[in-house]
């Protein structure tokens, strides 16, 4: 457990949170993943400085689904995420340039905290029906992506995706703009390490998949439109993974750190 963090609204004491638990709390942060992989172009857009694509890039849109986590006293929320294979320094990482969840308390902890851009969406439990495991994400009613996972069959829990490279850790780009001016009072690189308590694989299946972001007007997504429209123009060549993950226990992203000068 790490030391209490002070977040706003301030005056009120110490704030619990994802990276605060009382003792007494229990728990085993079970997760739910629904994983579709595709070779893409046009992601230059997307990365932060200094970073540079692998030959034959690759994006990678998920769906987690969380229950029984120790921070939310038993409670769960959902997750729909954009992760794209990274190269710095010419070592791998992941980049997530954005996500979406369906807690307003995750997001204000993980862009406060650890620098994740998060934003809002309705995010409905997966279905499965017709051979096929769906999710989603939406807007007021607007469904900005869909995912789907089929032809499914069981394997080894070990087993990782063959087209995306082991990362040494997950890389994000926190921005927090300045009051009253131009500027920012935060932009840097902040880095989740690879191996800090990674969840047990308990299930795996491997199939076919695809995945759609579905372009919008401003009326329809007056505050995500520019992030939805830029991720429907890539130019998605082949899928060529799906899987869907059962996994339990997991690290509260507490060794995250600010990348100075590039990864240590």
């Amino acid at each position: 457990m790490t030391p209490y963090m002070t977040r706003m609204p301030l005056g009120f004491g110490p704030a619990n949170g994802p990276r605060h638990v009382p003792d007494r709390q229990s728990g085993e942060n079970r997760r739910i993943r629904l994983e579709v992989t595709a070779r893409v172009d046009g992601l230059e857009p997307l990365l932060a400085e200094d970073m540079a694509l692998p030959a034959d890039p690759v994006v990678v849109v998920e769906a987690h689904y969380l229950s029984d986590l120790r921070w939310l006293a038993g409670r769960g929320y959902n997750i729909v995420r954009v992760r794209v294979p990274v190269l710095v320094g010419g070592r791998a990482f992941d980049y997530l340039p954005v996500l979406w969840e369906n807690l307003p308390d995750a997001i204000m902890t993980g862009r406060e905290e650890l620098g994740y851009p998060k934003l809002y969406a309705e995010i409905p439990g997966h279905t499965h029906t017709g051979g096929a495991s769906r999710g989603s994400a939406s807007w007021d009613g607007f469904t900005f992506v869909d995912l789907a996972v089929r032809d499914l069959v069981e394997t080894s829990p070990g087993e990782r995706n063959p087209h995306t490279p082991r990362p040494e850790g997950v890389l994000v780009r926190k921005y927090i703009p300045r009051t009253g001016g131009a500027g920012a009072d935060a932009d840097y690189v902040t880095m989740t390490p690879a191996g800090a308590q990674p969840p047990v694989v308990e299930r795996a299946w491997t199939g076919s998949g695809r995945f759609a972001f579905h372009s919008a007007t401003f009326a329809q997504l007056p505050t995500l439109h520019h992030v939805v429209n830029r991720l429907a123009a890539l130019d998605v060549r082949e899928f060529v993974d799906a899987r869907i993950l059962h996994t339990r226990g997991d690290g509260d992203l507490s060794a995250q750190c600010i990348v100075d000068g590039g990864p240590a």
